[in-house]
Order: C-alpha cells, then structure tokens, then sequence
C-alpha cells in the first residue's frame, strides 16, 4: 500500500557527508524502495539546492567551533530552557513553524524523529504513529566524555547526560518503536521502558561496484572530525600508532576538520573532505578506523569492510558490529594497530569476497527489518482505528 512518511530530523542527510547523515540517508532510500513517498525536514548546513523531497527550514551551521557566537547564544538558551545543549542548537521558532506547516497540509501515515536532539518535536507528533531513528545511545556517550573532563567541563557533559537521558526515556515511552544500530543500544532503550525497540542492520553507504580498484596510497582513514568522539581517534592514531610505522609506508587521511594535522610527518598527507567515499577508500592497500570513544555503531567502519579492502580496527570502531568478516583485524594497543597495518598492506588482495558478500547480506537483512517495522506499526495504528469505530 502507498504510504507517506516524514522524517523530523536535524540536519538535512541528502548530500550526506557525516556518518549520523548516512545512516538517515539509507533509511529514506530504503522506505521510499518499499514504495514510501519520504519527506525529510531539517537545516541545510550550505547553500546548495537540497532535493525536492527535502524541507529547508533554514541554513544553519551547527559545528560549535565554527559559529562561536551562536554556541553562546545556544548555551544561554539551553541553560535558560533547561533543555541539553545539543538539542537547544536544532530548537527555532523557524522550524517549528514549518513543521506545524507540513503536518496540516498532508496526510502523514507515520514520523520518524531521527536523532535524540530532536525529541523536543515529540509534542506535536502525539497524534501520528511514531518512530524514533536512534543513532546511539546519546546519554552514555555524553557520560563518558565526563569521565575524562575535570572542572567546569566536567559539570558541562554531566549536565548534558541526565538531560539527553530524560529526553531519550520520553522518546522511548511516547514512541512506537525504537530503532537502533546495536544490540547494546537496543538494551539501553528497553531498560527505559521502550513499548518496542528493533535493532536495524544498517547497510553500508557506499556502492562498491563504483569503488576504485587502483592503488593510490598504502592505508586510509575517513572520518568526521569536527565531532569530538572522532576526533580523540584520529589524535590517537596520529600521537601514538603513525610514529611507529615504516617512514615508506604512505598514509592519506580525508574528512572535515583534520586540516591541521598536514605536515605533522612526510608520510601523512591530509586531503580533507572527499566527494567520493568508496573510491578514497578503495584507492588504499587497506584502511585504518583508529577509534577510542564514542557510542553506537560506525558507518566508516561499515563503509571500510564494504571495499573489500583488508580493515584494521579498535575495538571501539567495532561496537554493535557483530561476527565480522575475516577481512577485519581488531587491534587495541598503539604498537598492535602499527603492526596489524603493516601486515595488511601487504595482503589487500587476500580479503575482497569475504567483505562484499558480509556486506550484502547486510543490505538484505536491513531491507527485511525496516519493512517488517513499519507495516507492523501501521497495521495495528490501521486494526485499532477500525476497531474504535
């Protein structure tokens, strides 16, 4: 049956460049393969055009780094409001308007509110079948930050895990049913009194039929750097593992917000952002995910092992990725993830199969689940108003 979806979101996925964007991303591909007509509202974060099934309320740069005066502002607002400040950044009068907008104008069969920040929009959707897309389990992530700040910094990210922890339990009791990325975050909802959590096997976001098969550089790190969770792997990789690798042996890093790291050592070059994934990643003998905090499942972990390409991992970089592929290493101390590079370049031809058949059934069991979530909701939202009447 044709049906209409809306997804609430924060920033805009369609020309998806962070992992959070990318896993919103394949959900509205998957939905509108089901035959879903998907809206998506958010902020753009340029001005580029956004597609036609994109709602802009507005252009908003959301990095804190980049828009200090805004950070303030969203600060007091937040402390004022008493609402995370994660979440107070996506809260305006602009976007309330325009979802109150779409909402009467269309017949929506369901909403999904794509990320924690968004569930200050939980009242204006009470009367919809409601999903939440939960990208992690935000609290958790936000506690752990807390453990290694000392001072005001400390109380900061304290102050922002019982705020997003109250957030996510509302969003947990009020909506229908939770999707997470991992088997752990499906826990954490449920222990908050979820009505119903399904844990996706989110896809990889990349294509690897247009991967680039010609080796360009020996190993390759693509992330999104401006997000601090990221950002402490790639200082760790660049501290404690790239010191110990041979001087020849070539290491290119791609993504937002790494450009001061150029010139730290003749064999580490940094590109910045790329408009082709597959192909940056494929174009290396085997790729590094150098991760040592954050939450919930990493699409560049996924993206990695979808290449084909032999794949050296923390055990952070493989949280809520279960029975991995023997193309995947995982390593934890400095002088192992060195070695663990160094063996891999050397056997990227060795592991192809056994991460694009991984990778496919993958795609398989999230189109599955997705499609099971949704008519599954919708059938008793359907049974239960025929029975009303």
């Amino acid at each position: 049956m044709a049906m209409n979806g809306l997804i609430v979101s924060t920033v805009l996925p369609g020309r998806a460049r962070s992992g959070g964007s990318l896993v919103t991303h394949r959900v509205v591909e998957e939905l509108r393969s089901m035959g879903c007509a998907t809206t998506v509202i958010g902020y753009a974060h340029d001005d580029e055009p956004v597609s036609p099934s994109e709602i802009n309320v507005e252009r908003r740069i959301v990095e804190t780094r980049r828009v200090p005066f805004s950070a303030l502002c969203w600060g007091a607002a937040s402390l004022v409001h008493g609402k995370p400040y994660i979440a107070q950044k996506f809260i305006s009068s602009a976007y309330i308007q325009r979802l109150q907008e779409l909402l009467r104008i269309a017949p929506w069969d369901f909403v999904v509110i794509d990320h924690a920040q968004m569930a200050w929009a939980l009242p204006h959707l009470r009367c919809y079948p409601t999903f939440h897309l939960s990208h992690n389990a935000e609290s958790r992530l936000y506690a752990d930050l807390a453990r290694k700040r000392v001072g005001p910094a400390r109380w900061v990210y304290e102050r922002e895990t019982r705020l997003i922890e109250a957030a996510e339990r509302q969003l947990a009791q009020d909506c229908d049913e939770i999707w997470t990325l991992s088997t752990a975050d499906a826990q954490y909802f449920r222990d908050l009194g979820a009505r119903a959590v399904r844990n996706l096997s989110i896809p990889v976001a990349i294509h690897t039929s247009s991967a680039q098969k010609d080796r360009r550089t020996d190993v390759a790190i693509l992330g999104s750097w401006t997000w601090e969770a990221n950002r402490v792997g790639l200082d760790w990789y660049v501290r404690e593992v790239h010191p110990r690798l041979p001087s020849d042996l070539k290491v290119e890093i791609a993504g937002r917000g790494a450009e001061d790291l150029a010139g730290t050592a003749s064999n580490l070059s940094v590109c910045g952002p790329v408009d082709d994934a597959a192909a940056f990643l494929s174009g290396a003998s085997c790729i590094a995910v150098p991760s040592i905090a954050g939450a919930g499942i990493q699409i560049k972990t996924l993206d990695a092992i979808a290449t084909g390409k032999p794949v050296v991992a923390t055990p952070v970089a493989m949280r809520g990725i279960e029975a991995p592929p023997d193309s995947v290493t995982v390593v934890e101390s400095p002088a192992a993830f060195a070695a663990a590079l160094v063996a891999q370049c050397q056997h990227a031809g060795e592991w192809a199969d056994a991460g694009i058949r991984w990778s496919q059934a993958r795609q398989q069991a999230f189109s599955t689940e997705l499609r099971e979530s949704v008519h599954r909701i919708i059938s008793f939202e359907s049974g239960a108003l025929i029975a009303a009447h």
